[in-house]
């Protein structure tokens, strides 16, 4: 597998100057969007929004960056209930990927 960036703020930048408004709506969603993970295999991160009727508690959900630097969701939004999952699954998704 090629790593397709080195980290997240390159992915920001690279993002926002390709005209995408995936970190821009982070700063302005009602669901309190929040990046909580380091860049997985150049492409892979976790983000953390407020679980639906609970504003205590946080969902996750994986998201990939593709070499177009387009970012989308991959499996479920909100698809696990710890960050721990989510990077397992990141890793899970890794393995599949190197067997292809």
């Amino acid at each position: 597998m090629i790593e397709l960036y080195k980290d997240i703020d390159e992915v920001r930048l690279k993002h926002v100057a390709a005209g995408g408004k995936f970190f821009e709506k982070i700063t302005s969603d009602n669901e309190c969007t929040r990046v909580e993970s380091y860049l997985v295999a150049g492409c892979y991160f976790v983000t953390s929004e407020l679980a639906p009727n609970d504003e205590r508690s946080r969902l996750y959900s994986i998201r990939k960056v593709d070499v177009d630097i387009q970012i989308y969701t991959v499996g479920e939004y909100q698809q696990f209930a710890t960050i721990n999952e989510a990077l397992e699954a990141i890793y899970l998704l890794c393995v599949e990927e190197s067997h292809e």
